[in-house]
């Protein structure tokens, strides 16, 4: 009987544990254990259905130890993505990384020769990519002619994080999806912020393609309530997504049924049958590294 796949998480924080339950429920893999320094001074209650993993102080550690292990994700903050892959990659572990990969074009393109030349699965959790309603609108879009334009909407009133501002927090997810169901790489780019300062704020961003299609995404942590909203416009009619609360679409105003299962299990399975494939179905780390680069053009429009 073949081994079920074992996968680590570096941080425990609120989302971090997310992670980890995923990958507790989830048949196909198990869980090896957290990489957390704070974790390991002070230990403190986890999510109940995690129970009482292994705890290494840092990856040096988990890679010392010897334990049967065959990816990591790295859930933590983006300026300690960069070293941290560079190990897994050099160690032959394939990485799921948390968005933004990186605040620098550069080192994000840096990570990604690093995993190609060395043949290791990279993800980066670009998780609306693998959401059964954006899923099931990608699938469809030829249904509404050719594309002409598209919006998307994302954001909440938070989190105020003090490493990230609003902009690179939720920018990539917007720009996941245009990105993605356009297909090309933009041709001119024009942001404004709408409200707030550097770091708590809403941005405008448009966008428009070599092939005719322009998008006009709006997202940040300074909107009233949360919400996420993907709206696409053909020749033939409109494709809207509501992911917000409860996953919506919308083909010319009529209800489209969604199945499947949580993105978050769903990014997990396509990284374990990575393991094998070395494909992303979704390509998330070119896209992150595409991603990086505008954010960083949008970053200077608005100075």
């Amino acid at each position: 009987m073949p081994r079920v796949p074992s996968i680590a998480v570096v941080g425990s924080g609120s989302w971090a544990q997310r992670h980890m339950a995923t990958i507790v429920a989830e048949e196909g893999m198990t869980f090896a254990g957290i990489v957390s320094r704070s974790l390991s001074e002070e230990p403190r209650t986890l999510l109940a259905d995690i129970g009482s993993p292994k705890v290494w102080p840092n990856l040096d550690a988990l890679l010392e130890s010897g334990v049967e292990l065959d990816g990591v994700a790295l859930v933590v903050e983006p300026a300690r993505i960069a070293d941290l892959s560079y190990q897994c990659i050099d160690a032959g572990l394939p990485v799921l990384a948390e968005k933004p990969l990186s605040f620098s074009s550069r080192e994000a393109n840096s990570i990604r020769q690093r995993a190609v030349s060395r043949n290791c699965p990279f993800f980066v959790n670009l998780i609306h990519l693998y959401s059964a309603g954006y899923g099931e609108l990608s699938r469809r879009i030829d249904e509404i002619g050719p594309l002409e334009h598209i919006e998307s909407i994302g954001g909440n009133d938070g989190p105020f994080r003090r490493y990230m501002s609003g902009m690179w927090d939720y920018g990539p997810h917007d720009l996941s999806m245009v990105l993605d169901i356009v297909g090309e790489a933009p041709e001119s780019i024009e942001a404004m912020r709408l409200n707030g300062d550097g770091m708590v704020h809403t941005v405008r961003v448009e966008v428009s393609f070599g092939s005719g299609i322009s998008a006009k995404l709006t997202f940040g942590n300074l909107m009233t309530v949360k919400q996420r909203r993907f709206r696409c416009v053909g020749s033939g009619g409109t494709l809207e997504l509501d992911d917000h609360p409860i996953p919506k679409l919308l083909k010319n105003n009529t209800g489209i049924a969604i199945e499947g299962i949580r993105p978050l299990a769903s990014v997990y399975r396509a990284f374990v049958r990575s393991f094998d494939t070395k494909k992303d179905p979704a390509n998330s780390l070119e896209l992150a590294c595409r991603i990086n680069a505008i954010l960083e053009r949008v970053a200077r429009d608005l100075n």
